[in-house]
């Protein structure tokens, strides 16, 4: 049987010559059967909402995803339940300066700050775009520009950071933003664009140790009396900035030596003991009425322009203060409470490898196969003494043994 193309029905139906399709014998299936409130018919597809009396309805275009129709039907049906106005059809960037006022008003400068950017760089892209338009193809899409191509743009110099592309852990933070914004204004149960976008994998984190004598070096060349200050408390306690910022003179019993840091991250409250590095820290915060919220960045670049390691980010400072813990003998579940983790896992990413319980299981393998060694270890780079007067050298990743002695005939011939 012959069956008009759509062309030539859509002629005939104007001549009044086209006969239904169950007429002619034909089953119509369509696409959006099955789905409450969604028909199909001659002029495209017809979506209902209805909650108690209200009801509501709009028109879309044939072939329109049938994620987009029930995104709507979602977004419609949290209005009408909620007594809302009718769906804006307002552009994103009218939609953020909303949220961004009330974000304001609710949130620490530096956490302003940081959801600003990362609203920005949503609106460069979309701003101009009406809100309920956006999709999840197109936040993905998005994202994998940013996580693929230059920050700075085609034009930047190459070697150089604005050459590099946006790290996952500051798309995870973009993507969350905007989830957070079509929350606010629609509803915490409302549909986003950001719905089932998969969370990008991380770096894991790699704690590395800052030595003692690096530490004193950066604190006596920072000029500014505030970030000396909170460099001091940051390095000796191994707490986060962000619990430095909510700190408060009330915070401090100097009477039983004990700070009450306040929870972070989901954590909870942590009584710290203040040892006398500790106590004259808090004596310069102090002095310098640095208390209260600072820009993280701003601390960051103060602290490599006083000689910080290039490579390593000033929050390793809490990543030396736990291997520091580690190595001394303190047991896992002390250094856990010491941090405030509700998760051991959590403290073993923080510690890293602990050397001093390695060096205990090397213990019961010491003198298993009478090696002696009659020369000297030397170490030209990155090394450490071991108890029995060896060094171990740091080679990219791995710890290797550097003889001068009979065994690197041995190890040569291994190769």
């Amino acid at each position: 049987m012959h069956v008009p193309n759509l062309r030539t029905r859509r002629l005939r139906a104007r001549r009044g010559g086209l006969r239904p399709l169950w007429a002619e014998g034909l089953l119509v299936v369509s696409i959006y059967d099955g789905h409450p409130g969604i028909k199909e018919d001659q002029y495209g597809i017809r979506a209902n909402v209805k909650v108690g009396s209200q009801q509501k309805g709009k028109r879309f275009k044939r072939g329109t995803p049938i994620k987009t129709i029930t995104d709507w039907q979602d977004r419609t049906r949290v209005a009408l339940r909620d007594g809302a106005v009718p769906l804006p059809k307002d552009r994103l960037a009218v939609d953020a300066a909303r949220y961004l006022t009330h974000q304001r008003a609710q949130l620490a400068p530096s956490s302003y700050a940081s959801l600003v950017c990362e609203i920005n760089a949503w609106l460069a892209v979309f701003g101009q775009v009406p809100r309920h338009q956006i999709t999840r193809e197109m936040v993905i899409d998005q994202r994998h520009r940013w996580l693929t191509e230059p920050r700075g743009g085609p034009t930047a110099r190459k070697g150089t950071r604005e050459a590099q592309p946006h790290a996952p852990k500051t798309c995870n933070h973009r993507v969350r933003a905007l989830a957070g914004l079509y929350h606010f204004l629609d509803g915490s149960k409302a549909p986003t664009p950001c719905d089932d976008v998969p969370k990008l994998r991380e770096p894991e984190a790699d704690p590395k140790f800052v030595p003692v004598a690096t530490v004193q070096q950066v604190a006596a060349k920072i000029t500014d009396p505030k970030t000396r200050a909170r460099f001091m408390v940051l390095t000796a306690t191994g707490q986060r900035p962000a619990q430095l910022k909510r700190a408060e003179p009330a915070d401090l019993d100097l009477a039983r030596g004990v700070w009450l840091v306040r929870p972070a991250k989901g954590g909870q409250a942590i009584p710290v003991v203040l040892t006398n590095d500790m106590v004259a820290a808090f004596a310069a915060l102090d002095a310098a009425e640095a208390w209260g919220d600072f820009d993280g960045s701003d601390y960051a670049k103060d602290l490599y322009a006083a000689g910080w390691p290039k490579g390593i980010r000033p929050y390793n400072a809490k990543h030396t203060v736990a291997i520091t813990l580690g190595e001394a003998g303190a047991e896992w579940e002390d250094i856990k409470d010491w941090f405030g983790h509700k998760d051991i896992k959590t403290t073993r990413i923080y510690a890293g490898h602990i050397l001093q319980r390695s060096r205990a299981i090397a213990q019961h393998l010491e003198g298993r196969l009478g090696w002696t060694d009659s020369g000297k270890l030397t170490a030209e780079t990155d090394s450490r003494q071991r108890p029995d007067g060896t060094r171990l050298v740091k080679n990219r990743r791995n710890l290797s043994q550097v003889e001068n002695g009979p065994l690197s005939a041995v190890s040569k011939g291994k190769r």
